[in-house]
């Protein structure tokens, strides 16, 4: 029953990311703008989510190394991510961040020392070859700055795929481990930001929705999922992303479906159903 529900908060997880490109479009920020004020709700979420002794507990050095190096690689994703939307469309930005399974299934061997079960390889494959068709029309055309803009979105999730192997090498509390690795991405971000978009109603309510639920939320979500399940077959669930976020530009920005992306979805969808009850 634990593997299973490790299986769905990672599905969960997933799915809400897969709506944040329509709350950030709502939000009508900058993307550094976003970013801080994201870190910044998140962090207050999850203040009040922390037992009250886990806010100033000494760290081993282990543990204080291993959030360190997860709030500055936070950082650096986001500004990658930042520049990659200044460089090329929002899809071919987001994109690039299905692909942080795939970095994570090639680098747990390496750095948690699973080993690779044919069965993870039958998923990888099965979701990669989806993935694919479901990307084929994003890179048709591709001019100078959408691949400058494609690689350094790809940089951002080597980033993140890192951070959610350090969650492995610590044990500790998800909201405490989430919440100082914000903290840090948000301190490191804090010079940089001057918030001067206008800003009613409707904007802070989207923005307060991606700080609360896509960033504070999801995140805790999908590293305590991990903690449950093996890394190799959990992270595959995450190529629902840009399925959800396909369906999200069709209901609500009349955006058009192609049969790359209904194929491609058919992969990815059947792959997190079998990863789900099939998956021991």
């Amino acid at each position: 029953m634990q593997i299973k529900s490790g299986y769905l908060q990672v599905l969960l997880a997933s799915i809400i990311w897969g709506t944040v490109g329509v709350f950030a479009r709502w939000s009508c920020l900058t993307p550094l703008e976003l970013s801080f004020l994201r870190l910044l709700f998140a962090l207050i979420t999850l203040f009040f989510c922390l037992p009250k002794r886990q806010y100033f507990t000494v760290f081993y050095l282990k543990d204080f190394l291993v959030i360190g190096v997860a709030g500055i690689l936070f950082a650096v994703d986001c500004l990658f991510f930042f520049h990659a939307l200044q460089l090329t469309t929002l899809s071919n930005a987001v994109f690039p961040y299905s692909l942080q399974p795939a970095f994570v299934g090639l680098l747990t061997p390496l750095l948690l020392k699973e080993r690779v079960e044919v069965k993870f390889v039958f998923a990888f494959t099965f979701s990669l070859v989806g993935l694919g068709i479901l990307l084929i029309p994003s890179v048709i055309n591709l001019s100078y700055a959408d691949l400058n803009g494609i690689i350094l979105a790809l940089a951002g999730t080597f980033c993140l795929s890192v951070i959610t192997l350090l969650t492995r090498l610590v044990d500790m509390n998800t909201y405490r481990f989430v919440f100082y690795e914000m903290l840090i991405a948000f301190l490191l971000l804090l010079p940089f930001v001057k918030v001067q978009s206008p800003l009613v109603l409707n904007n802070w309510l989207a923005i307060i929705t991606i700080g609360v639920v896509h960033t504070a939320l999801a995140y805790v979500y999908y590293y305590e999922g991990l903690k449950k399940v093996k890394i190799q077959y959990g992270v595959t669930l995450g190529y629902l992303v840009p399925v959800v976020a396909s369906l999200a530009g069709l209901l609500l920005f009349k955006e058009a479906v192609s049969i790359f992306t209904i194929v491609g979805g058919l992969f990815i969808i059947i792959n997190g159903t079998i990863v789900i009850f099939m998956a021991s």
